[in-house]
Formats: C-alpha cells, structure tokens, sequence
C-alpha cells in the first residue's frame, strides 16, 4: 500500500494540498473568479512510501502538472451600439467586468489591459487571464416586435430580415444591418435590447448582462421654402405624424402640412383612394439623405432657444462626430451623441455644459 504522501512544486504553489494519508489532490485557494495572488501554474512531484510486510518502505514517485483556471466573475460590453443601415458595424466585444471599483482601460505602448482604481489611478494591476465563457442565448426586443437569434449564425433577424449578428462563440456583436423596419414603423432610428447569458463547463453559474444596439436610417427631411404650386395628396386619418407617414412611404419623395392637415408627394397620382392636386404651401420637407458628421444638422430646442440654429460637420473630437455652430458664441466644438438607450447629449468643447434632451430633432440641412 502506498503511506505519507507528499507534494513538491516548482515555481512554489499554496493552492493545491495533498492529503498524506489517500493522495488525494485538493484546490485550496480562493474562488476561481475572484483575484489573488501567486502563480496559476506550476510542475509537481508527488511522492509516497510504498509498505509491503516485512520489507522495508520504498519511495515511489509521480510528476505532474497543475494549472488553474479563472473564469469571469461578471460580464459587460465594451459599449453600446450604433448601426446604420447598409453599413458595416465597427465590432463591440463582450468582456470581462472588472471589480467593483475599478475601471479597465488598455496601455497605448504594450497595449496591456490594467484594472485602475476610481479612487487612487496609481493602483493598477493587469487584468489576468482568464477563461471567457460560450454564450448559451441570447433575446432581443425592439419596437414591441420580438426577434430572433440563430445559435449556428448568431444572426439576429427581425420579421424575416437581417439585423446584426452576436456571434455564439465569443459574444462579439457585428454584420450590417439590411433591415428596413424603421422605415415601415415611421421612426429614424429602432432600439434594440439584448439579454445575453453565457457559461460554460468550468461555470457553477450562468453570466446575463444586456447590451442597446440602435439601427439608423439615412432618412431626413430638409425643410425648403417654395412659391410654387405643388402636386399633393391629402392623407385622413393619420395614425401618427405625418413625416412618420411620409417615411413609412418609400416613393414618398416630400410633404408639408397645411391648415392642420397633411400633404405627401409620391410617384402615383393617388393614395389609398385620394387624388393629388395642386396646393401653395409656403415650405416643403423634402426627403433627402443624410449621415452623421457629414450632414448639417438643424436643432430645435422648445426648452432652449439659444440652442437652436444649424450645426455643420467639422471632424471628428474625441472619436465622435463634431459640429460647428454660429448659435453658440465662445463653443467652437459640439458634439451630439447618443447614450446606450437612444438619449440624445450635446458636449461643448469650450464650456463646461451638457445638456441633455430625452429626445432631439436632428434634420439634415
């Protein structure tokens, strides 16, 4: 039989124990998703004393190898996205969160993540290696309308047509949107919510977190004065405004409202029964296309008037879309962005502002 074992291992580990009497290898540190210290692998020798009757004991000996594993104690997405139809989405990755407290952020020499402090951003340490987990499913909503997730793919689609992909491996969100949803709901922009959860073989648990994916269309309408007589239709009722029923309309090419009604002009001569005539509004929206930092903006603010007025293009700050603006005398730089759930932002460069609009108007001009 074999008696008084005894393990040996280079570099020196205190995470794993021997019981003398069995052998038997034990994990002793602490919980595989928390943080400590020390090496994560080592080389052992595992030794015994071999007793047979009447003779004497014989040392036998075992190499082997440990290593352990950490796995992520939670999960987040680097950050929100936002898609615009027909165009490549720049990939949002699915990592590890870091501790309470702390925030990651990458060296721009070694490109080595580190965990920082909030409160002291000298306490740094690198943030450790650990085993990701395999995405096991994933829910999106948007616009009251459910969609689906291909766990093969990981494409996400929504009545049939392609939205985004999170792929089943690794979480990472990417793909182009094809979807034309927005423009059938009337809406410029569809919010996406997405419940991801992951595991895995070596997860006691199962990870959730959720991440905003906003799709956008390049539709806008650019308002225009005109003196001239204009072919119409009138619509009766609207369900809701009447940009939202222009935009519903693909051969809808601009509308304006008159004396409380609404007026679009399409390629056909009539809609849903009405017939186009002549009308003399004093301005027209016409449809047009526009992206964000390479459209003018036209800002409306009921609540601030000293906001309003048109903002144009002029690169990028802080790797957002910036604008320059005759409204604001002393703020060289705006940038408009949006927050995970669609809420619009306005930055200054030059003032210590932010104002916040649950909803702004932004058309191209």
């Amino acid at each position: 039989s074999l008696e008084r074992f005894e393990a040996t291992c280079v570099p020196s580990i205190d995470w794993i124990t021997v019981n003398k009497t069995s052998g038997m290898l034990s994990y002793s540190g602490s919980d595989m998703s928390g943080e400590y210290p020390g090496h994560d692998s080592a080389q052992c020798l595992l030794t015994a004393q071999h007793v047979e009757h009447d003779k004497e004991p014989e040392e036998v000996k075992a190499l082997f190898s440990v290593m352990r594993l950490r796995i992520w104690a939670s999960m987040t997405y680097e950050k929100g996205v936002s898609a615009r139809v027909g165009r490549p989405i720049v990939p949002v990755s699915l990592v590890q969160k870091p501790p309470d407290g702390k925030v990651t952020r990458k060296d721009s020499n070694s490109g080595r993540e580190f965990w920082i402090s909030l409160s002291d951003p000298s306490d740094k340490i690198a943030v450790p290696w650990a085993l990701p987990p395999a995405v096991l499913s994933v829910t999106c909503t948007g616009a009251e309308h459910t969609m689906k997730w291909s766990r093969q793919t990981g494409q996400v689609t929504i009545r049939g047509q392609h939205a985004f992909v999170i792929d089943p491996q690794n979480g990472i969100v990417s793909g182009t949107p094809q979807v034309d949803l927005p423009q059938q709901l009337g809406r410029s922009t569809l919010m996406v919510e997405c419940h991801i959860a992951a595991g895995g073989d070596h997860y006691d648990s199962v990870l959730m977190t959720t991440i905003y994916v906003q799709l956008a269309d390049d539709t806008c309408f650019i308002e225009k004065a005109t003196d001239e007589p204009i072919w119409a239709v009138k619509l009766t009722g609207l369900a809701s405004t009447c940009r939202a029923e222009c935009r519903k309309q693909k051969d809808c090419g601009a509308y304006f409202e008159l004396d409380g009604s609404c007026f679009v002009q399409t390629s056909g001569s009539e809609v849903a029964g009405a017939r186009a005539e002549l009308y003399e509004p004093n301005t027209i929206a016409v449809r047009g296309q526009c992206e964000e930092g390479k459209s003018c903006l036209q800002v409306e603010a009921p609540l601030g008037e000293f906001l309003e007025g048109s903002y144009c293009p002029k690169g990028l700050l802080h790797s957002q879309p910036s604008y320059k603006t005759k409204a604001l005398a002393g703020s060289e730089l705006v940038v408009f962005q949006s927050d995970a759930k669609g809420a619009g932002h306005l930055m200054f460069s030059q003032q210590a502002t932010h104002v916040r609009f649950e909803k702004y108007d932004k058309r191209g001009s």
